[in-house]
């Protein structure tokens, strides 16, 4: 998603993110207590999920054989814009995923796109249950129609810039192999057909 010209900007510390985190995790405990859950697995989404998979596990108790990841991209680093397509890297399996309550914890859901393919992953797959907890929801950016995330802490539609974007060392060219490589699997993203995630 193209940052606007004047669009308001936010800059989210380390400390702000950790106080962030704690309000999400009582959030959660509130509301698998009101719907009366007890997840089995927590989902994780890199790179920004990757902040709450370190803390809440260890705020909410959670083992690290319940921790999962997906490897789903739609976000052009240093672009500033949403690709149009989903970029895949290793998922869960559907052994991971069957008869499970499953957790879902990313930073955002801004236009959703990620978020609702994961769910409908997880439906696919046979997923018991799934909530979404997020640190903020951008409703106006939103694409997803008369959806939104189960938790979060923070809503807001301005461009979030969180501390390990801005932790990046200056100047460096990126190391990382994977960017001169093509990912393993690339799915245009059409609008998405409507898929329940209560």
């Amino acid at each position: 998603m193209s940052r606007g010209v004047g669009q308001v900007r936010i800059a989210q510390d380390w400390q702000t993110l950790e106080a962030l985190t704690i309000q999400l995790a009582a959030k959660i405990v509130d509301y698998s207590q009101k719907h009366k859950l007890k997840f089995s697995k927590v989902l994780v989404i890199p790179k920004g999920g990757y902040f709450l998979g370190l803390l809440l596990p260890e705020m909410l108790g959670f083992n690290n054989d319940q921790l999962i990841h997906t490897c789903v991209q739609t976000y052009v680093q240093g672009a500033g814009k949403q690709t149009g397509s989903l970029i895949l890297g290793p998922m869960p399996t559907e052994a991971d995923i069957k008869g499970q309550d499953i957790l879902i914890v990313d930073e955002v859901w801004d236009t959703g796109m990620t978020l609702d393919f994961v769910v409908r992953y997880l439906k696919d797959r046979g997923s018991k249950t799934i909530t979404i907890a997020v640190l903020h929801y951008k409703p106006g950016k939103s694409r997803i129609k008369n959806k939104k995330p189960d938790i979060y802490v923070k809503m807001t539609d301005a461009w979030i810039d969180y501390a390990w974007e801005t932790a990046r060392i200056k100047g460096k060219q990126p190391i990382s192999v994977s960017r001169q490589t093509k990912p393993s699997r690339i799915f245009k993203l059409d609008p998405p057909p409507p898929v329940d995630i209560d």
